[in-house]
């Protein structure tokens, strides 16, 4: 009887993962690096960076539904699918850059009038519009057929309808 009571307990599997061994794990942990990597490479020359987040938006999104990567073969086509449509959102997010960084220089200079609270104003605008992009990438994982527009299009809704989400994504 007291052998029985002695018995030692079996630990139940924790509910914190997918049950593969820590060699799953690091191999999973090292595909998105090298993922991360790659897009980092591929984004050196600025016409490709809407091609490369578009891409891995959808490689990302792929990856939380099946707990996989897709084929390395499937994200070399979907980045050749969005590389025209995203040197253009490419360029759009350059000349953002330079627009913003010649008026926070010119209100600073006070070659334009505004001063402080221009560059309120324009650190405002900058955060929403920034706001909008971070909450238009997951979207543009919903489907193949999902361009930059519509999915702007949508993190503009969203943020209309959950203002905190702007910030969150911030």
């Amino acid at each position: 009887m007291a052998t029985a009571a002695r018995r030692p307990r079996v630990r139940p599997v924790e509910p914190t993962g997918s049950g593969r061994g820590w060699k799953e794990q690091l191999r999973r942990i090292s595909e998105l690096s090298l993922l991360g990597v790659l897009a980092a490479l591929a984004c050196l020359p600025v016409l490709t960076a809407g091609a490369v987040v578009a891409t891995l938006s959808r490689a990302v999104g792929h990856w939380a539904d099946h707990d996989d990567l897709p084929p390395w073969s499937e994200v070399g086509r979907e980045f050749v699918r969005r590389l025209l449509p995203g040197a253009l959102v490419s360029v759009a997010g350059a000349l953002a850059v330079v627009v913003f960084t010649l008026e926070r220089h010119w209100l600073r200079s006070g070659a334009v009038p505004g001063g402080g609270a221009g560059l309120a104003v324009l650190w405002a605008v900058a955060a929403v519009l920034l706001a909008v992009v971070l909450l238009a990438v997951p979207r543009l994982a919903d489907g193949p057929g999902r361009t930059w527009r519509a999915a702007l299009a949508l993190g503009w809704t969203a943020l209309l309808r959950v203002p905190p989400a702007g910030a969150a994504a911030l």
